[in-house]
């Protein structure tokens, strides 16, 4: 008796949002920050919110590390530090997002510690 043929089909290719941006992927990015130590970690451009958050984390290195700003395509986070502690804040630009972080933190020895953007 012979043998049904054997159809091989090809698995299912989904585009990457690193490839195509253009199709609409949203991307994402997050700050981390750990307090006590200084520590901290950023990351931009990636799939899903939780991969970008991990990156983050990942970074910071410290296990206290702690997300202070998510933010979606095309728009930035930036973090400032002083005497009353550390201030997140986003913008659709760099300067509106340091602007804003500079503000909330609200003392001259403030300043902006880091900042990433998404496409």
């Amino acid at each position: 008796m012979p043998r049904p043929p054997i159809i091989i089909v090809p698995p299912t290719v989904y585009p990457s949002p690193y490839v195509y941006p253009e199709q609409g992927f949203t991307f994402h990015g997050a700050i981390a920050y750990q307090r006590r130590t200084g520590a901290l970690g950023y990351s931009f451009d990636w799939a899903t919110q939780r991969e970008a958050d991990v990156n983050a984390l990942d970074q910071c290195g410290d296990p206290q590390c702690v997300v202070l700003a998510r933010f979606d395509s095309g728009y930035c986070g930036a973090l400032a530090v002083g005497p009353q502690g550390p201030f997140a804040e986003n913008g659709a630009t760099l300067d509106e997002a340091r602007t804003k972080a500079l503000m909330a933190c609200a003392d001259p020895s403030c300043e902006v510690k880091v900042w990433a953007c998404t496409k």
